[in-house]
């Protein structure tokens, strides 16, 4: 599936105030220079869309946003919304994956307010037109490489097939630092939390690669090979750079990790993530 994004911006100052009691990360602790993954969660501590923050200035924040959630998550801010000082709108700006040759700065905010994100050593999250890349020979991916890139870093993200679906824990959130466990409440808080200390997440977002030539649907089923019944679902899915294969992410029970399918056809082979799940609760 291709991946492109959107900017939510929100501006007033409230900004920080307002989303620190909306979302699972820590926004208190971000800067112009350092960003952070996180969600948005309904009460019930499931995921209503996921972002990556940029924080512009104490009165600007930026949601890197998948375009199909992009107006969704503005309604879900809004409606909290009221009592705070804040605007919520919807930024124009290009978003795109560069490969550069040469090293390119990589604090955040360049002075134009144009933003270079350094993912991998050659690849770069471009906002706007910042200077430095308008100096090197630089190109732009296709966004399926994009797509492809998220899954094999662990990085997942939330879909309008996946919207409501899972919990941060069951996508690794808790695993790249986008949840925090010490900032206070937060919409979901108490039951993320809840689950979180009391150990009783048994499931995680695991990666695989698929031998087929017809792509499975976002939230689709996966099954056990053995018992032949459900043990999770597809979180993300991209073509693989080998011809008919993908890779995806899919949040498992970890027990099942080395039984999983999408069909009696359709067999899932396990492969590494680039951090750790939690060792005792794979098998």
């Amino acid at each position: 599936m291709s991946l492109d994004f959107g900017l939510l911006q929100i501006q007033g100052i409230d900004a920080i105030k307002f989303l620190q009691g909306q979302v699972t990360c820590d926004v208190a602790q971000t800067s112009p220079t350092q960003g952070t993954y996180g969600a948005h969660c309904n009460p019930k501590g499931r995921i209503l869309f996921s972002f990556y923050l940029y924080r512009r200035a104490d009165d600007c924040l930026w949601l890197q946003i998948p375009s199909m959630m992009l107006e969704q998550a503005q309604k879900d801010l809004a409606k909290y919304s009221v009592f705070s000082k804040v605007a919520i709108s919807i930024v124009d700006k290009p978003i795109q994956l560069i490969h550069s040759p040469v090293q390119l700065p990589h604090s955040v905010f360049q002075d134009d307010g144009g933003i270079i994100r350094q993912r991998t050593h050659e690849y770069y999250e471009v906002i706007g037109h910042p200077a430095p890349i308008n100096q090197v020979a630089t190109f732009s991916t296709a966004t399926d490489h994009w797509s492809l890139l998220d899954i094999q870093q662990g990085i997942a993200h939330i879909h309008p097939e996946t919207r409501d679906m899972f919990t941060p824990e069951e996508i690794n959130y808790t695993l790249i630092d986008a949840v925090s466990f010490r900032k206070g409440c937060y919409t979901g808080q108490e039951i993320i939390a809840r689950m979180h200390y009391k150990g009783k997440h048994k499931r995680h977002a695991h990666r695989f690669v698929l031998d087929s030539a017809e792509i499975p649907t976002l939230g689709s089923n996966v099954i056990s090979n053995i018992s032949n019944q459900k043990i999770g679902e597809i979180i993300s899915i991209a073509k693989s750079n080998n011809p008919n294969q993908f890779e995806c992410l899919a949040s498992i029970q970890d027990d099942a990790r080395n039984h999983a399918m999408i069909s009696t056809h359709q067999t899932m082979q396990p492969t590494d993530l680039p951090y750790a799940i939690p060792q005792t609760e794979v098998q």
